[in-house]
């Protein structure tokens, strides 16, 4: 257990961190732009340090600035939130070589798994099949050819993006130069790195996550950890699934059909009220 932590972070993301630490007995150093001197994650820590000007390339994503804050400050570990520097490989390695502890994946993983466009190359060589859409890439030409081949409408997605920063959708070849600098730029500030790539817009769709957690010394395997081809399913009616959700207190709940039926259902909440449902094919 750390005894101080600094969050690399701004806003609510923050302050829910600072909360849980606070619950944990764990002090903590918030660092804040120019712009953000007087917000309300900077009041709530026990210390805090301004690392630069407005702009989050000057402050947020000032790797030098936060790692001097949390070696200033007496902090054994960085939590970096989300967004700004979670998924960046050379930060993390820039805390261990400033003996501070990186509070997230190890630097090896990111680089596997930052760059959604090497990403999806990676998923290939598993015999799973991605949706369709290119590598990094050069300029405005390139993606112009590019969406051609894969077919309008297409998204302009950001590289090394999250949250949905650096995204743009783009129905005809008209929209798509505007957009490229649209998206490059938003996500070079977002992320400190423009590299976009297109991938075709699929409608309609449903955004579905599995949130995997591991400590430090967990087994060399990350299946010994959670066995995500092993979790049980049980057979239930959609009536039954949603009173389980609501007893767990989930957003989102799997269950099987029936007990000869291998494929898998999910209730899941709506954001306007009431429940949906996903019948697997």
């Amino acid at each position: 257990m750390f005894s101080k932590i600094l969050i690399a972070n701004r806003g609510e993301i923050a302050v829910r961190i600072i909360r849980a630490c606070k619950e944990m007995g764990v002090a903590t150093v918030a660092v804040y732009s120019e712009a953000d001197r007087n917000a309300l994650h900077v009041a709530l820590a026990d210390q805090s340090y301004c690392i630069g000007g407005p702009e989050a390339s000057e402050s947020y994503l000032n790797e030098q600035q936060i790692i001097s804050a949390a070696v200033l400050a007496g902090a054994q570990a960085i939590h970096p939130g989300y967004g700004f520097l979670s998924e960046n490989a050379h930060f993390a390695r820039l805390c261990q070589k400033n003996g501070l502890a990186f509070i997230g994946p190890d630097p090896e993983h990111m680089e596997k798994l930052s760059d959604k466009a090497a990403l999806k190359e990676l998923i290939q060589t598993t015999g799973l099949t991605p949706i369709p859409g290119t590598k990094a890439l050069t300029g405005v030409e390139e993606a112009k050819t590019a969406a051609q081949k894969i077919g309008y409408p297409v998204m302009l997605k950001a590289c090394a993006g999250g949250g949905g920063r650096g995204i743009r959708l783009i129905r005809t070849e008209e929209e798509l130069e505007q957009a490229w600098y649209q998206a490059t730029s938003e996500a070079l500030s977002a992320f400190g790195d423009g590299s976009v790539y297109l991938e075709k817009y699929v409608s309609p769709a449903r955004h579905v996550e599995l949130q995997m957690l591991a400590e430090d010394q967990a087994p060399e395997d990350i299946y010994d950890v959670i066995r995500v081809k092993e979790f049980e399913v049980k057979p239930m009616t959609v009536q039954e699934a949603i009173l389980q959700m609501n007893l767990l207190d989930h957003q989102f709940f799997f269950f099987r059909n029936n007990e000869e039926d291998d494929r898998y259902s999910v209730v899941y909440k709506r954001q306007n009220g009431g429940y949906g449902l996903i019948i697997s094919k």
